[in-house]
Formats: structure tokens, C-alpha cells, sequence
């Protein structure tokens, strides 16, 4: 799911895989469902060899990002499942996931939940030991039982987690869309987030920028689709900065025709 290499011996992948049947009782819905747990390797130049990290209880959990400090000091996120909402479909609680390796082990650290149904994280992003940013979205209400699908819902909003060297705590910001999933740091006033935001019919990318103080929202200038009156089926998943100015994101979009085709954004610095 994600890679990061801070040399050319020191380099860690991140993920999860299955490892047989749920076994929680409470989780009569989902008794027959594979279960995922963590995975996470390590590549030290020569090998790739599997590390132990932690799970989150018996049901799912997956890791979805991961982020290198120091030769002793790495981040890595994602989310476990919880018990299905009986009578909702797709209705499945999840609770954000951090871990963090010490040299010598991965372990769990709390994670903010801010949501009342779903938390999860997907992106992470280093800018020192002291200012590491994740990325994601919540739920803040609970799923209605009686509705026939109420997946992530359109309340679904971004969440984003900063690491402040001794906690992590979640930073406001914008009603911008459901689902988050990549974000870059370029200094502690310069920050980039991409996802999408889910409408009846369609999906539009949005792009998110940090200023040191504030989230808000940027443009994003999207191909318009060849067949006209197609709906948009667009996102951005990833993001990188390789300097306070400039940013890359990169995703897909449906122009009209068959299938889906490669969006890559890139944002210049600004000249005076």
C-alpha cells in the first residue's frame, strides 16, 4: 500500500494481508469474512524481510501509509475494523491506526478519533521529528440502520492528524470532501492534501493547502470530459513537494469514454 526509503538500505513497505477468518462473536454479519492484519517489511539493502507490528483486536486492520524519521524512528497508519451496524449495508465502523517504530519494535500509539462511526488514515508525510502530518477522513455521525446503503455517506470529512513531538491532535479544517488520502509537507507553512468529494453521480478531486495556520481549499483545474454531459468520475491520490512552492499530484479521471485516464496537477511557485 505504501513505501518509504530514507537510504538505499533502509527502506520500509507497508500493508496487510489475509490470515484467515474473523473470530470476533460479536461480529455475527461478518463471522465468514476474511480477516486482513497489519504487514509490514523492511528492506536493509540486501533482503527484504517481514517485521512484526501490531493489530487492533480480532477483526481487520490495515496498514495504508508509512513515513521514515531516522534510522529509529518511523510512522506508519491506517484503520481496523469494528462490528457492522446490523441492517445497514457496507455499514462497517473502523478506528484509525498509528504506529511508530522505535529501532527495535513497531508499537501502537493512540490515535484521535474523531468520528462517531468511521476514522481512517491513508497518508503520512515527515517534515522532522517533530512535525509529522497524517491524512484521512470520519464520519462524525453514526450510520441510519433503516437506510439501504449508508457506506461512507456524504458526511464523510477529511481528517488530519499533526504530530507535534509528544502528541498527536487533530487539526481543523475544511468541509472539503470524503475521502483523503494523500498529503505532503514542505515546511511548517507550506503543506498540500488531495482526495475527492463524492455528489450524486459523480466524483470531484480537490486539493487542500496549508499556510501555517490555516486549511483551505485550492484550485484544482480538472480536463472537462470529451462526451458531453458525462459525469465526472475524477480523483487525486497522492501528493508530493519537493519545495514550499512547487507540488505534484497525481490520480485518474473518466473523460466520457470507456475506462479511466492517468491526471497528473502540478502547482509552480508563485512569481512576484
Amino acid at each position: 500500500m505504501a513505501v518509504s526509503a530514507r537510504t538505499s538500505d533502509d527502506v520500509w513497505a507497508v500493508g496487510y494481508h489475509n490470515s484467515g477468518r474473523q473470530t470476533s462473536p460479536t461480529a455475527a454479519p461478518l463471522t465468514d469474512a476474511p480477516v486482513d492484519k497489519t504487514l509490514v517489511l523492511h528492506w536493509d539493502g540486501m533482503r527484504w524481510r517481514t517485521v512484526s507490528s501490531p493489530n487492533a483486536g480480532n477483526s481487520s486492520s490495515r496498514l495504508t501509509g508509512v513515513a521514515t524519521v531516522s534510522a529509529s524512528d518511523a510512522w506508519a497508519v491506517g484503520y481496523s475494523d469494528g462490528d457492522a451496524v446490523v441492517g445497514a449495508y457496507d455499514a462497517t465502523p473502523t478506528t484509525a491506526i498509528i504506529l511508530r517504530w522505535d529501532g527495535k519494535l513497531w508499537l501502537r500509539v493512540n490515535a484521535p478519533q474523531a468520528g462517531k462511526y468511521r476514522n481512517e488514515l491513508y497518508g503520512l508525510s515527515v517534515l522532522n521529528k517533530d512535525a509529522v502530518w497524517a491524512i484521512g477522513r470520519y464520519t462524525p455521525s453514526l450510520p441510519d440502520p433503516s437506510m439501504p446503503h449508508t457506506g461512507d455517506g456524504p458526511d464523510a470529512q477529511p481528517l488530519i492528524l499533526r504530530w507535534d513531538g509528544s502528541t498527536w491532535s487533530q487539526v481543523p479544517t475544511v468541509p472539503a470532501g470524503n475521502s483523503f488520502t494523500g498529503i505532503a509537507v514542505a515546511a511548517s507553512d507550506a503543506a498540500w492534501a488531495v482526495g475527492s468529494i463524492s455528489t450524486e453521480g459523480s466524483n470531484e478531486p480537490v486539493v487542500m493547502q496549508w499556510d501555517g495556520m490555516l486549511w483551505s481549499i485550492a484550485d484544482a483545474t480538472v480536463p472537462d470530459p470529451v462526451v458531453k454531459g458525462a459525469p465526472r468520475i475524477d480523483s487525486l491520490e497522492s501528493v508530493v513537494a519537493p519545495s514550499p512552492g512547487e507540488a505534484w499530484a497525481v490520480g485518474s479521471y473518466r473523460s466520457g469514454r470507456p475506462g479511466s485516464e492517468t491526471l497528473i496537477l502540478r502547482r509552480l511557485p508563485q512569481t512576484s
